[in-house]
């Protein structure tokens, strides 16, 4: 499948790869589970008021898996100064599976001009705050991205928080 930002007047802020709600129950019982998410390509992001998230599956049930997609900027990127792009992330899931996705450039593959933004960068924001389950990241490619903030650049190619999480 190819996901790309639409044209026009109302182009819209971002890509949602996909999103679990409802999302504010505690219970993993009324979230969907064993989602997948597989062989995809986001591209063409275009935001002219915020943050761009392309694959966001926070508060997702048990069994996540994001596997061999393709996020890259595509000829249309457009950001507003300060703001950042989250490639992939996963909040609050259990026996997540993120593996062989390759983030960066213009092009399929890293290719092409490099992904330039001078807000943050987070290629796998990965926040496991459940005890019961184990998240694996593994194979990832995530490369061809500049940042213009200078001496400081904020590029987190992997981010993570919680425990249980094996990279």
């Amino acid at each position: 499948n190819l996901v790309r930002e639409s044209t026009g007047a109302n182009a819209g802020g971002y890509v949602y790869g996909f999103r679990n709600l409802p999302h504010y129950t505690a219970s993993y019982a009324q979230r969907n589970s064993r989602l997948t998410l597989r062989k995809n390509q986001f591209t063409g992001f275009a935001s002219t008021s915020g943050s761009v998230y392309v694959i966001n599956s926070s508060k997702t049930g048990d069994s996540l898996i994001i596997d061999s997609n393709q996020i890259y900027i595509g000829s249309n990127f457009a950001l507003p100064n300060n703001f950042g792009i989250y490639c992939i992330q996963t909040d609050e899931g259990y026996n997540a599976t993120i593996s062989y996705n390759s983030i960066g450039g213009s092009n399929p593959n890293r290719s092409g001009n490099p992904i330039s933004l001078s807000g943050q960068f987070f290629g796998i924001n990965i926040n496991s705050t459940d005890t019961g389950g184990i998240n694996l990241v593994n194979d990832n490619r995530i490369s061809n991205i500049t940042n213009k903030i200078g001496s400081n650049p904020n590029l987190n190619p992997i981010s993570v928080r919680g425990d249980k999480i094996f990279i």
